[in-house]
């Protein structure tokens, strides 16, 4: 780990050298009123224009202020394009090639594109819309190797602590360079607007050859080891360290954690990089912000010259209030990102704040007090998010390599943190600019078609379009933080943090069975062995903790696009945890024959027969009609489907008033007619089969069985169990025959099959019946509830019981 101390004067390169292309950027956007009557006539022209035209009227490209006002929003639009264009593409190349050289060569490319739009043009006369097209494409393209270069150089610097603190500041040389360029647009503006390209254009050059000779991207350029392949225990709990499953070293005698190798590992690709958790959330949130920073940096400083008729130059430096806002948004949004460890319960309020100073601002006269103080705020509100998220957040999602609940913290350092920073930065900055370029055509359009006040309308709509994109993970963390509030009021913890209370024979017999071998010649030894075990346990927790609060889809996605954190999810002692934490596992004892039976617990959590009643009997009520069922040879068209919408069309038997719950509660079930009905299901037990024939459970098998008092009927069910080769191993047949006007309750039949030699890999299930009075209609038997659940035994139950087959009747008062 790296403080500021040790990378600073090495990082410092990259602030100066974004800063000076921010202010590149800030140059074209303060001299847009000088460029715009430049490129349109004079109004004070005369009646009669001079000649000839070709000498006093070359660079009039447009008719009116109003034209060359869109074409410029067209030029920011097409180096925003370009720029995020080249952001997609800057990302990739930044994971596999020297990040030295890509931003050096960007660099000192952007200084020439600039001094050949604004420059060159201007010195030889060269006024042509083509020729300021190209130009700013490419300006724009060449710019895009920057942020990517150095989000990733810093990313290789430092760690978690205090990123959001860290990156609040280094971000700030974004807004120092706006700053600075309007202050140098304000100083060099009176000898022509030419001249502050050529000054900018200049300090760009040189910053490229500083960075290209004296940039150092990463602490091992220098000999500074970030790699050990061994951390000590306390190195993981203050460092936070990568720590993979613990292989417990017994001839090491402060039992250190052995940390995965991770050189060579291929960077991640670009499309696989989308599937990154958070990834594609924050950039359709940042899409939609950019377009909003991004207009106050392109459009402040003509929209203060065009509606209040400032001076320039006055526009120009009253403009850098807004940046200075971002500056201690930024810092002081990092700051308190860091003390809770959520980003997004701190940028969605700054956002909501955002809107009604937005309003305020839109609707203030000439007061240059007041606009100032209202564009600082509106700073530190809209700058200061977009300063987090394009350099906080998207280090966390980069160096994470997944995001969990933004700011959970990472979980694992990537010593080659660029192999998927740039990536991520290049998507993540590169969508918000996508979403920035759509806002610069907009602008001057809705500005010529309306007016300012509706471009602000404007801009309240993209800020609560960003909310709206990062509002699922603000609820998340929300609830987390309120969830960790009520613990700790509680003074309580998970089950799993009691893991040191559960006897020590059983945790023992857990630690062997993950991999954990305590061999040793002295117990003493063991013992002590054992408790450093138990210790590491702990702190291996404390890193899974974030995994474990997320869902089963979202596990398997982060294994399936990160290598990294796939040790950490797919370790048998991970899924023990989450199954304990989720209450799969409801008491010691089973949790004893689970490790017994040397079970997988990741397939336990996939698929968890022995908890909240699992019915793998599909459609068990008849309510979706016969889906799942098929019917037999006997029972073609004298199988029919009776399900009711209220409890008038189940109705008791002859007429009766008198109507049973178990009705009410089953709402529909199946009813045979005066011919022998037969459905059947088929319930496979394949997928899982080795687990339960570790498990070895009892499978129950129920079914509800009723008929009309006034109608005799007669219903069978049979059971027939097959092994994986289709082979018959067992069969079980029920029959009962209800009497007329002797029989009017359901009867619950209830068959438990235990005495298996292998578990089997399906169940045929079939339901027969049929009235006995031959009466035209669905009068025959009901059948409904039909279940096949799997119980666990306990560990006591050694013996092998008898199948059993119970029969109880349903009375209407002893419904449970």
């Amino acid at each position: 780990k790296l403080n500021l101390s040790d990378g600073e004067w090495r990082i410092e390169r990259t602030r100066y050298a974004y800063a000076v292309l921010h202010a590149a950027r800030k140059i074209f956007s303060n001299v847009k009123a000088s460029i715009a009557e430049e490129w349109s006539p004079n109004a004070n022209y005369t009646q009669h224009p001079l000649k000839p035209d070709n000498l006093w009227n070359q660079s009039r490209l447009f008719h009116s202020p109003s034209d060359a006002t869109v074409f410029l929003g067209v030029l920011d639009a097409v180096f925003m394009f370009a720029y995020a264009t080249g952001l997609f593409i800057s990302g990739i190349i930044g994971d596999r090639f020297d990040l030295r050289i890509i931003l050096s060569s960007g660099m000192c490319l952007t200084a020439v594109f600039i001094v050949m739009f604004g420059v060159v043009s201007e010195w030889l006369h060269l006024y042509s819309i083509a020729w300021y097209v190209v130009f700013w494409i490419l300006n724009g393209l060449a710019q895009s190797t920057a942020w990517p270069c150095v989000i990733a150089i810093m990313g290789n610097w430092f760690g978690t602590e205090s990123r959001g603190l860290i990156f609040g500041v280094w971000s700030a040389c974004a807004s120092v360079g706006n700053i600075f360029g309007a202050a140098l647009a304000a100083a060099f503006l009176r000898y022509g607007y030419e001249y502050p390209f050529l000054v900018v254009g200049i300090l760009l050059f040189c910053c490229s050859i500083i960075n290209l000779f004296g940039l150092v991207t990463s602490p091992a350029q220098i000999g500074i080891n970030v790699d050990d392949s061994a951390v000590s225990v306390e190195d993981v709990l203050n460092q936070s360290e990568v720590v993979t499953e613990n292989e417990i070293d017994t001839n090491d005698e402060t039992a250190a954690m052995i940390v995965k190798n991770v050189k060579d590992v291929k960077p991640i690709t670009f499309f696989r990089a989308w599937l990154l958790p958070g990834v594609l959330m924050y950039s359709l949130c940042y899409a939609c912000l950019k377009l909003v920073n991004y207009s106050f940096f392109f459009w402040l400083p003509y929209y203060l010259h065009n509606k209040f008729h400032w001076e320039e130059s006055a526009a120009d430096l009253l403009s850098t209030l807004y940046d200075v806002g971002g500056i201690f948004g930024g810092i002081i949004g990092g700051l308190i990102s860091d003390k809770i460890g959520f980003r997004s319960i701190v940028v969605v309020p700054q956002l909501l704040l955002a809107v009604p100073t937005l309003f305020i601002f839109s609707n203030l006269g000439n007061h240059k007090a007041v606009n100032g103080v209202l564009m600082t705020i509106a700073g530190v509100f809209i700058g200061g998010v977009a300063n987090m998220i394009s350099a906080a957040i998207t280090t966390d999602l980069g160096n994470l390599f997944c995001f969990l609940s933004v700011t959970l913290g990472r979980q694992e350092i990537l010593r080659h943190s660029h192999e998927a920073l740039s990536t991520v930065t290049g998507i993540v900055d590169g969508t918000g600019s996508y979403g920035a370029a759509i806002g610069q055509i907009l602008i001057p359009v809705i500005m010529k078609k309306f007016n300012w006040q509706y471009v602000f309308y404007f801009f309240i709509i993209m800020t609560l379009v960003t909310c709206l994109c990062i509002l699922p993970l603000f609820i998340r963390e929300c609830r987390e933080v309120f969830e960790r509030i009520m613990e700790a009021r509680s003074d309580t913890t998970s089950s799993i943090n009691h893991f040191n209370e559960l006897p020590d024979e059983l945790v023992q017999n857990i630690l062997i069975k993950i991999g954990h071998k305590l061999e040793s010649t002295s117990n003493n030894y063991v013992l002590c062995q054992y408790d450093t075990i138990k210790t590491s346990y702990y702190y291996d927790y404390e890193i899974q903790k974030p995994f474990l609060q997320q869902t089963l889809k979202y596990l398997l996605n982060v294994m399936l696009v990160c290598k990294r954190f796939h040790s950490i999810i797919n370790s048998n002692l991970f899924w023990l945890q989450k199954c304990l934490n989720d209450h799969l596992i409801s008491s010691k004892q089973d949790l004893n024959i689970l490790i017994k039976n040397n079970v997988q617990f990741i397939e336990l959590y996939k698929f968890n027969p022995f908890h909240y009643g699992h019915n793998f009997v599909k459609n068990p009520c008849g309510q979706l009609g016969l889906q799942h069922w098929s019917i037999g040879d006997e029972g073609t068209n004298s199988f029919n489907y009776r399900a009711s919408q209220s409890v008038d069309v189940e109705q008791q038997p002859g007429g009766s008033d008198d109507l049973l719950d178990e009705f009410n509660r089953s709402c529909s079930c199946f009813v045979t007619s005066y011919y022998w009905g037969r459905i059947e299901q088929k319930v496979e037990f394949c997928q899982h089969r080795q687990l339960y024939e570790k498990l070895r459970p009892t499978i129950e098998f129920t079914v509800y069985i009723a008929a009309r008092f006034d109608c005799a009927s007669q219903g069978c069910v049979q059971l027939e169990f097959y092994d994986e080769n289709a082979e018959l191993k067992h069969k079980w047949n029920y029959e009962k025959t209800f009497p007329q006007w002797n029989d009017r309750h359901w009867t619950k039949v209830v068959y438990k099959y235990q005495t298996y030699e292998l578990f089997p890999s399906y169940v045929n299930i079939i339901i027969r019946g049929k009235d006995r009075q031959f009466w035209a209609g669905a009068y025959g038997t009901k059948f409904s509830r039909i279940t096949m659940k799997l119980i666990l035994k306990k560990l006591d139950d050694e013996s092998t019981h008898e199948n059993l087959e119970l029969e109880t009747i349903i009375e209407p008062d002893l419904i449970i």
